[in-house]
């Protein structure tokens, strides 16, 4: 008799918790992000956001918030110099940046082993271009969801990449001592 109740009460709870999922994709995202790079739990992330660009009102848009949730440190970084001290000093994981800002990051950033995001206007057909050499790309006006999707793909790819090159070739493992 226990075990049938407790099976009905399985299969209800599973019936329920389905047809709450099948209701709204959004909450199956936000079951993604719970599980979803716990990796990158604490990289700190640089988000330059100078004026005149597609990020001045980034801190405005509550992305300190939705970035701690997530497990990241926010840097807001406003000028040239700021964003050098934080290159050169590896102070960040990644950057994100407006695609007209990546031109002089990309370089000191791949050298200190930090990940370029850029952020695009998406009705700019020449900005969209631009940012296929990147990995991950963030569509401007966009919400902090959006910008975490960007940074997680970013690092998954960056750990795929790592894993990638820590194989050894097949044919090292046979050659004679």
């Amino acid at each position: 008799m226990k075990r049938t109740i407790t099976l009905v009460g399985v299969v209800c709870f599973l019936c329920l918790g389905a047809a709450t999922a099948l209701a709204c994709g959004d909450k199956l995202l936000f079951l993604s992000r719970i599980y979803r790079h716990h990796g990158a739990a604490g990289n700190i992330v640089a988000v330059y956001a100078r004026p005149h660009s597609l990020l001045e009102n980034a801190s405005a848009q509550e992305l300190s918030k939705a970035f701690h949730e997530n497990g990241y440190h926010l840097l807001f970084v406003s000028n040239d110099h700021d964003l050098a001290m934080a290159l050169q000093s590896h102070a960040a994981d990644a950057v994100v940046a407006d695609i007209a800002d990546t031109a002089g990051i990309v370089q000191p950033a791949a050298a200190a082993g930090i990940l370029v995001i850029p952020v695009i206007n998406k009705d700019d057909p020449a900005s969209v271009a631009s940012a296929k050499r990147f990995v991950a790309v963030v569509k401007s006006p966009a919400k902090a969801g959006k910008f975490l999707d960007a940074l997680d793909k970013a690092f998954e790819s960056k750990e795929a990449h790592q894993d990638h090159t820590k194989v050894q070739p097949v044919n090292s493992a046979f050659q004679s001592k």
